[in-house]
Parts: C-alpha cells; structure tokens; sequence
C-alpha cells in the first residue's frame, strides 16, 4: 500500500513524522518506508556500449526531468566516455572480466557510497551483478533492457519490447516496474522487428521517477505496462 499525502498544515513536523509513526508500526509489525517528494536523490548509471538509455537519462536529467542528480556514470568499456562528459557528469571505467568481477565491482561500490549514490541504474549495461553488489542496494537498482529474454519466466506472452525491474540478484521470475511491448502477431520486416525493442527507450527511463516517488510495489506480479 502506497499513501501520499501533503504536509501543508500537517500537524506533525517532518522531522518528527517517522518517530511518532515507529510505535504504531512495530505494533502492527509493519515494513514500511518514508520519503518525501522533495528530496533530491544521487544517481547513478552503469552502461556498456550502448548509448540509447543513456543519453536519453542524460537528457531528462538536463530538462529537469529526473527527480534527483546523476552523479556518475561507471562502465566496463571505455567507449561511451565522451557522452557523459558533454554533459559535465564524471565517467568511470572498470573493465571486467571473469576472473576480476568481483575485485571490480567492489571498487564501484566503494565508489558509490564515497559518492553517497541513492539509485543505480542499469542503462543496457551488459554484465549479471553480483549477489554482494545487489544486496547492498536492496531495491534500488533498476535495470532497463530488452523484455525478450528467455530466461524471464513464465512468459504468459511472447512479445519484443523493453522493460524495466529492479535487480535484485535473481534473474528467473522478475516482475517487471514497467514494461513496454509489441505484438509479434504484427506483421514486421526483419529491421523494424529488431528496432522493436531499441530506442527510443524514453518511457522506460521514466521509471528512475515512480521509484522516487514509490509508486512502484515491490513484490508485485505485473507492473505497468505499454503496448505499441
């Protein structure tokens, strides 16, 4: 469940709110969480070499469409450098292979907590987490990909399309916390079927913005969904 609610002539200071709720909580034996809309959270993004998702972050972030600050970008391939740094957003490269992944991957959680990151997310970036990594961001990593991968199961429908989900170190049976699919059913050439699941990945960058906003529920079995 999910409440919102204005603290205009909110009887209770903000400072004070998460106290005062603690008693009634733990009575109830509630999980439970407060954020306030107004509070500017750190991003980070992780890429490969696909620029799509990221540029269009990048881009919602310079419109002031993001509701927080991108505050770096980290890679394994040191091609995308020049993208962020248009922008003014520091890039960092740590190359992966099988036997460094988990020597890399905890230096860019050291990075991210020196930089106080609140989000990650995953724009195409080609590599699987690490369990370690994934729990220290307990759903607060979203990824957004191609939603036609076989190893989300069941699939109740064929379709190509992209999807967001939060990575939480379990790939089979990830709900979704926003997809956006095409019917395979519509006749496509063998081009406009491969673009199907390409950029523009706008719609699904958008779910930096509900997960700030908590209007995503966790533990769901369907999030929101678009068809084309």
């Amino acid at each position: 469940m999910r409440v919102e609610w204005e603290l205009k002539d909110f009887k209770i200071r903000r400072s004070e709110i998460a106290e005062r709720f603690t008693p009634l909580a733990e009575r109830l034996d509630m999980q439970w969480r407060l954020h306030f809309s107004d509070a500017a959270q750190r991003i980070a993004i992780m890429v490969s070499k696909y620029s799509h998702c990221l540029y269009d972050l990048l881009l919602r972030s310079a419109s002031a469409e993001l509701p927080g600050n991108i505050a770096l970008v980290i890679s394994n391939h040191p091609d995308l450098k020049t993208v962020p740094e248009r922008f003014g957003i520091p890039f960092h490269v740590f190359p992966i292979e099988l036997e460094n992944k988990k020597e890399q991957e905890e230096k860019e959680l050291k990075l991210l907590q020196i930089k106080q990151i609140d989000l990650v997310v995953l724009a195409r970036y080609m590599q699987i987490l690490g369990p370690e990594f994934a729990a220290t961001y307990p759903n607060r990593i979203i990824n957004i990909h191609h939603s036609f991968l076989p190893a989300f199961i069941p699939l109740r429908h064929r379709a190509i399309g992209r999807r967001a989900d939060h990575r939480t170190g379990h790939c089979a049976n990830q709900p979704p916390c926003f997809s956006r699919r095409s019917d395979p059913q519509r006749p496509r050439s063998g081009k406009s079927r491969l673009g199907a699941g390409g950029p523009p990945a706008s719609r699904i960058s958008r779910s930096p913005i509900w997960q700030k906003d908590s209007r995503i529920r966790l533990g769901a079995a369907s999030g929101i969904e678009q068809n084309e």
